[in-house]
């Protein structure tokens, strides 16, 4: 059985990854990163570090598109799942190839680096539901973000600093965020809320957009982690709503066995 670990450069992915390759072997792994080219600019230095402390190859993905130019073509709907495409194109449609190329018509099991907390177990019960299968290991191990960071730091890899500031590692401009992560960006990165804004206004002639000068007017101060993403991928009130005690499920049916083996707290 081969296992895709989806690498997003966060932490959570990070040590979701490092456990499958302790339990499953290199071997038997395969790390993806699909590059969005709207990352923030550490990403790339994330990604080193990440190729490092796994000691093998990461494969990256690239569209080569760019979300602007998607946003320009298809609109933004702010908060709606008509903004899905972006996932869709720069992510979901890259992997699809990749397993399909690398894969054909063997089996593979999805790694994905949830992790223990309500939110975050919806979303793997949802998965399930899309995909089928797949692995849970800061789930399966209840393993929460903030122990995910500690882990982390202890073997090497210290990601604090970056989860200081940065509401999530995925597009800066993300199209699905709400008002804490686009005030996030007004206030650290100025020119790229900026530069979307005007996107925004140019979209909202078009009747293509509803306009960020608008969404933002009462300057709501951001909070960690604060993200109202809506897309059929990210939403966690859909499909994982359908399965009442959404930990048993995944326990009962999914759990993979793993072990801290070689890595320790």
């Amino acid at each position: 059985m081969r296992y895709l670990c989806n690498f997003s450069g966060g932490a959570s992915s990070i040590l979701a990854t490092k456990i499958a390759l302790e339990n499953f072997g290199v071997e038997n792994c395969d790390i993806v990163f699909c590059e969005t080219n709207s990352h923030l600019p550490f990403m790339n230095e994330i990604i080193i570090k990440a190729r490092d402390y796994f000691n093998c190859h990461i494969t990256i993905l690239n569209s080569g598109k760019k979300l602007e130019d998607l946003v320009l073509k298809y609109g933004h709907y702010q908060n709606t799942k008509l903004c899905n495409y972006c996932t869709r194109i720069l992510k979901q449609d890259l992997l699809l190839k990749y397993c399909k190329e690398v894969y054909h018509d063997n089996d593979y099991i999805d790694v994905l680096g949830y992790d223990y907390s309500k939110k975050e177990i919806k979303r793997a019960a949802k998965f399930i539901l899309f995909k089928g299968r797949g692995c849970f290991p800061l789930i399966e191990l209840k393993i929460d973000k903030i122990q995910t960071l500690d882990i982390l730091a202890k073997n090497g890899l210290d990601l604090k600093e970056h989860y200081r500031h940065d509401t999530h590692n995925n597009c800066v401009p993300c199209i699905k965020a709400g008002k804490a992560h686009w005030n996030y960006v007004k206030k650290h990165h100025p020119d790229i809320f900026n530069k979307w804004l005007e996107i925004e206004k140019q979209l909202q002639k078009e009747g293509k957009a509803n306009c960020l000068d608008t969404y933002l007017t009462d300057n709501k101060e951001p909070k960690r982690h604060e993200v109202n993403c809506t897309g059929f991928f990210c939403s966690v009130n859909d499909f994982g709503n359908m399965i009442e005690k959404p930990y048993e499920f995944l326990k009962e049916n999914y759990f993979q066995g793993i072990k801290w083996w070689r890595l320790g707290k």
